[in-house]
């Protein structure tokens, strides 16, 4: 079975890059997201799958700095990374033949690259902060609107050189949209 990887800051591309890998390919897309979001019943993750809907938007901004707030992800993900990793291996055994997309923001390249070593992999940050206000807006992501500038700040200037990084140890190519990756990401499953 085929399977991909596609990570990256909130607001990047990723669903997109995924439904556009499932319509040329037939692949089927697994949402991150969602499967955390499906984790929060269950007492072992509860508290960080809530972790940033528990917290006031702007006191969390106000308090922490950028590398508490990475902390912040890296533990969330990993607290949470046993159960997608179950549903990582299920949603891929159910696909039979099917390549799967799995993309989401939890998906964090040493995680992925620790417990997948080998499957294709690639990071998406935003090619500006503009961009990633732009997406904000249309698309609110935590809390209040006047909160955006903030989160488009974190994700930009915060977050896009961490996934760097992490992409980087494992030598997981980095692109700016969806439609820079979809060339990399077809080869890979077709």
């Amino acid at each position: 079975m085929k399977r991909l990887f596609i990570t990256g800051i909130p607001t990047a591309g990723k669903s997109t890059l995924a439904k556009m890998l499932a319509e040329k390919t037939g692949a089927r897309v697994g949402d991150g997201d969602a499967a955390r979001y499906a984790l929060k019943d269950d007492p072992r993750y509860a508290a960080a799958v809530n972790f940033y809907l528990d917290q006031d938007e702007a006191r969390y901004y106000a308090t922490t700095t950028p590398e508490q707030r990475w902390a912040n992800l890296v533990r969330q993900s990993e607290t949470v990374w046993p159960g997608l990793r179950e549903w990582i291996e299920r949603e891929g055994g159910a696909a039979g033949d099917a390549p799967v997309v799995f993309e989401g923001v939890n998906l964090l390249p040493d995680l992925v690259a620790r417990d997948f070593p080998g499957t294709p992999t690639c990071v998406i940050v935003s090619g500006s902060r503009e961009e990633v206000a732009a997406r904000l807006a249309a698309k609110p992501r935590w809390g209040e609107l006047e909160m955006q500038a903030h989160e488009a700040a974190e994700f930009f200037l915060e977050q896009v050189p961490r996934y760097h990084a992490e992409a980087g140890r494992h030598g997981f190519p980095v692109f700016e949209s969806a439609d820079a990756a979809l060339g990399w990401c077809l080869e890979r499953l077709v």
